[in-house]
């Protein structure tokens, strides 16, 4: 009778103790934790595939926190095209979403990882083993495929976007501007035919658009071929080669460093997506 009434009290008084704390105040249970890291990795996957910005967004997030440190030309700077770029990317408009979302998702992944490997430390199961197997296959698969994911990602979209290049390449083709101007499809422009008679500075652009656009630069070789910087795809071009000239490496009019080819991808006759390094 007396041990039944203290296991009564004991019952009671565990009860007790588990009430105590409101349930706003428990961790997440070991599903939740994994389903959570699950649904990050997939928005990780669809933002890469779908917008053309997200290599730019990881550029500016390592750069703003001194992951990345970089040494600009002084041609760059003297044309105060340095003070442009960064002008446009400190804006809020511009970036400054992209940046609180790929913050605000790699916090989340940070704590779903965490308390799941602490919720399966705390009650291993053969079933949750197979989860954190799982879920971190999947982060590896991601962090090893991302540079063959964004290479896709970006061949598919600068496909999409060729039509508009074509249009533009085409009046450069008939006349070369040799003063300031706009171009139909990619907005206002500086030129310099005194100083550097085969280069212009598009000024004309506002944000960063989910879709392949055209970046700061459109140069012109001393073959014919125009090369034309991307907003989105960093260290590629789309270029269109006339008869004669084939995609490789060169010095840029602007700082006249040198770029070295690292792939060109034919599109159509005529035109390739050519990606340099170094």
């Amino acid at each position: 009778m007396t041990a039944d009434v203290e296991n009564v009290i004991d019952e009671t008084s565990a009860k007790a103790g588990r009430r105590k704390w409101p349930s706003w105040m428990r961790l997440p249970s070991f599903k939740f934790c994994c389903v959570t890291t699950l649904l990050v990795c997939l928005a990780y996957l669809v933002w890469i595939i779908m917008d053309a910005q997200y290599q730019q967004t990881v550029f500016v997030m390592r750069y703003s926190t001194g992951l990345l440190q970089l040494d600009p030309s002084p041609a760059m700077v003297g044309t105060g095209m340095w003070d442009m770029m960064w002008d446009g990317v400190r804006s809020w408009d511009s970036l400054g979403p992209r940046l609180l979302l790929f913050y605000l998702l790699a916090i989340v992944a940070v704590l779903s990882s965490l308390l799941m490997l602490v919720q399966f430390a705390h009650r291993a199961t053969i079933r949750g083993m197979l989860m954190v197997v799982l879920v971190l296959s999947v982060w590896l698969s991601l962090w090893v495929s991302y540079d063959q994911l964004n290479e896709w990602a970006a061949l598919r979209r600068v496909n999409i976007a060729l039509p508009r290049f074509e249009a533009v390449a085409k009046s450069l083709s008939q006349q070369w501007p040799t003063e300031n101007g706009t171009l139909p499809e990619a907005g206002q422009f500086y030129a310099d035919p005194a100083k550097r008679p085969n280069l212009l500075l598009l000024r004309g652009r506002e944000g960063y658009p989910a879709h392949e656009d055209f970046g700061f630069i459109i140069e012109r070789s001393d073959l014919g071929a125009i090369r034309f910087e991307l907003s989105g795809a960093i260290g590629c071009n789309i270029e269109f080669h006339p008869d004669g000239s084939r995609p490789t490496s060169y010095s840029t009019r602007l700082s006249g460093s040198k770029a070295t080819m690292r792939e060109a991808i034919p599109l159509k006759e005529h035109w390739y997506l050519v990606r340099y390094g170094g």
